[in-house]
């Protein structure tokens, strides 16, 4: 039978102490991390499978900003048009006031629906940070000047909603507001001018040709909401779907990565006791074991 020589016991502590301490280094990690993954060494194929769901965890985070970036811009947009059928509204009944109740009432109604054309002027070139909203792309400057005039352009900003999909986040405010390009539309900036200039000049004929133009305007306005409207729902579903689905992989990567509590503590506790004993044993080999016969 062969004999160990003294060399070959240093050796084989030596080696035994290197593997008690990775073992007892990669437990002591797991245990200060709660992860059974730490490195993709320790599951190949889990921690793989781990950084595609982490992936699209990432891409859908991408798409949720978008989303909630989205519904912010079309929020304050909402609120434009909610600003100018309240005005519409009001000028209307102002209109039919003017008519029945005298040259005094007609006064008073001029002043206040020019005060309101203001308001309609100011709440069209409502700004979403540095951009105004109904301007398209030339959204670096007032979308109407105060004569009504439309001075942005029909750009259709897009953002993505769902991979590959995309959903429009702003108005085309010629269309909204000016009417160009719909049928039946009318230009509600153009009304208002026309029902100052009947008050002005007290033309009872061209203030009432204002009020079917304004129910129009009315109509047209709620037109345009209800496709907000219809917008905000759709990114309403999607942040939904995004939450649950974030939620899931959430519980996906966990159940691959996490560790059993339980289970690392006793490994650890193990691996410790493993280590010590290795420890011991190479201190008793190095003390009992004269240096002379150690290494020869």
């Amino acid at each position: 039978m062969p004999r160990i020589s003294t060399i070959q016991l240093y050796d084989r502590a030596t080696s035994s102490i290197g593997e008690s301490r990775d073992r007892e280094s990669i437990t002591s990690q797991k245990a200060s991390t709660l992860k059974e993954i730490v490195r993709p060494s320790d599951d190949p194929r889990g921690w793989a499978v781990a950084q595609q769901i982490k992936d699209e965890l990432s891409i859908q985070d991408t798409l949720s900003r978008n989303a909630a970036l989205a519904r912010h811009v079309l929020t304050a947009t909402e609120d434009i048009f909610k600003q100018a059928t309240d005005h519409v509204e009001r000028v209307y009944e102002l209109g039919l006031a003017s008519i029945y109740k005298g040259q005094d009432v007609r006064t008073a109604a001029l002043q206040e629906v020019e005060e309101v054309y203001e308001s309609v002027i100011h709440a069209l070139n409502a700004r979403y940070g540095s951009r105004t909203l109904l301007g398209g792309f030339k959204s670096d400057k007032p979308a109407f000047n105060a004569d009504g005039e439309f001075l942005g352009d029909g750009g259709s900003i897009e953002i993505e909603l769902e991979r590959g999909q995309r959903i429009p986040i702003n108005i085309n405010g010629k269309a909204a507001i000016s009417g160009s390009g719909q049928s039946g539309a009318v230009n509600i900036t153009e009304v208002f001018q026309r029902l100052i200039e009947g008050l002005k000049s007290g033309d009872h004929e061209l203030i009432g040709s204002t009020f079917p133009d304004f129910q129009k305007a009315v109509s047209q306005l709620t037109s345009v909401r209800t496709e907000i409207g219809a917008r905000m729902n759709r990114i309403d579903r999607v942040l939904s779907s995004y939450e649950m689905e974030s939620v899931e992989r959430k519980e996906a990567i966990a159940e691959l990565e996490e560790a059993d509590p339980v289970k690392v503590f006793t490994d650890l506790a193990r691996d410790q006791t493993a280590l010590k004993a290795t420890l011991d044993t190479a201190h008793k080999i190095l003390t009992e074991v004269p240096p002379d016969k150690l290494f020869r």
